[in-house]
């Protein structure tokens, strides 16, 4: 691995939008979203009716949607950070933009979540089965400052658990840049990188090993955090700032070892050498452009907050109807209930996501102003 990683000489790059990505994020949402939808128990005569191998890839895989996600992480925040000379500075502008971009619609989908649940309480309508729990002020300040879990209380939805732990990757992939940059400056060390990245990834992948018998415990970014290091090492890779061999040999080493489940290094090591394959032959900014795909990517941070609250408006509603439990009738509720979801996730985007987006544009100007 290169020694240059994030070096401050690296002459600036112009913006680059991956569509790639964009259409994988969208595509990511849309499979989780299609997994919770069977499990709230909608649509039991669809599912059932289903060959076993078909229902297993598009509803019960769906679930490893979120690694998809974390391994997407990797590569932009990668990308956003290769120029960064690593300093208190540098850190407090990069811990503000992230939080200008994930906040505002993350504290949106909690009031629709808490709205939402205080609606279902007041008609009295049956618990919805994905995720329902009580509430109080201490757990409502614990998720505004995104340590519920860690703080030992329940996520008001289960999907807030990701968020969390892209903060904390977020966090500590800056300053395992930084030590490394440190490492560089101070000791003439011109391997720092490969020592601080390649002994983090070797301790994360320890830390998983079922032969060690070491704990799993899901609030802790190092029991996930193989997979964010999978996006990094696919963008180092393309960028020629490590071997192309380095890319795909970890995605291997994850799909052999396979960290929390084989399900899940299948899902990371797929999507992080797909990811690869694509920067190799030129195809970020071509692969997955319909236009249908491209939207979907927009709304998908919106669309995978709001999601469950979706599916929780469309159950209650559901059962007071008088259905008759059919195949055809389950597909209409999904088709229905995906509808839902999409139109919540959309308003949400235009609503409350799209300002956030410009906000963290203002402050990377003004933070780019303040630096010259």
């Amino acid at each position: 691995m290169s020694s240059t990683v994030a070096s401050s000489s690296s002459p600036p790059q112009p913006k680059q939008h991956f569509v790639l990505l964009d259409g994988l994020r969208g595509l990511a949402a849309l499979w989780v979203f299609i997994f919770h939808i069977q499990a709230s128990q909608i649509i039991p005569n669809l599912t059932a009716a289903l060959p076993v191998t078909f229902k297993h890839i598009i509803f019960d895989w769906g679930q490893y949607g979120v690694l998809g996600f974390f391994v997407l992480s990797g590569f932009v925040i990668a990308h956003s950070l290769r120029n960064t000379t690593v300093s208190w500075g540098s850190f407090k502008q990069f811990c503000q933009r992230r939080l200008a971009r994930l906040t505002p619609p993350y504290y949106a989908a909690i009031l629709l979540f808490l709205v939402n649940e205080g609606y279902r309480t007041y008609l009295g309508w049956q618990s919805f089965p994905i995720k329902a729990t009580s509430q109080s002020l201490i757990q409502l300040l614990a998720h505004l400052f995104y340590i519920q879990e860690l703080a030992g209380f329940d996520h008001y939805d289960d999907v807030y658990w990701t968020i969390c732990l892209e903060l904390q990757f977020y966090l500590s992939f800056i300053v395992l840049l930084g030590l490394s940059q440190w490492l560089q400056r101070r000791f003439s060390i011109t391997s720092a990188t490969v020592w601080v990245f390649g002994g983090w990834t070797f301790i994360c992948l320890l830390y998983n090993s079922y032969k060690l018998g070491l704990p799993f415990y899901r609030p802790v970014f190092i029991a996930w955090h193989f997979s964010f290091l999978l996006g990094v090492y696919a963008y180092w890779s393309w960028q020629q700032r490590c071997h192309p061999a380095l890319g795909y040999g970890y995605a291997g080493l994850i799909f052999a070892t396979a960290p929390i489940t084989p399900q899940f290094a299948i899902a990371a090591a797929a999507t992080s050498s797909f990811i690869l394959a694509a920067a190799q032959g030129n195809k970020l900014s071509t692969w997955l452009s319909g236009k249908s795909l491209q939207f979907l990517g927009k709304i998908s941070y919106s669309l995978y907050l709001t999601h469950t609250t979706a599916i929780s408006i469309f159950y209650g509603v559901w059962l007071q109807q008088p259905i008759t439990p059919t195949i055809w009738n389950d597909v209409m509720g999904l088709m229905l209930c995906v509808g839902l979801g999409l139109a919540i996730a959309t308003a949400a985007y235009y609503l409350v996501e799209k300002s956030s987006i410009q906000w963290s544009q203002r402050l990377k100007k003004s933070l780019v102003q303040t630096a010259n």
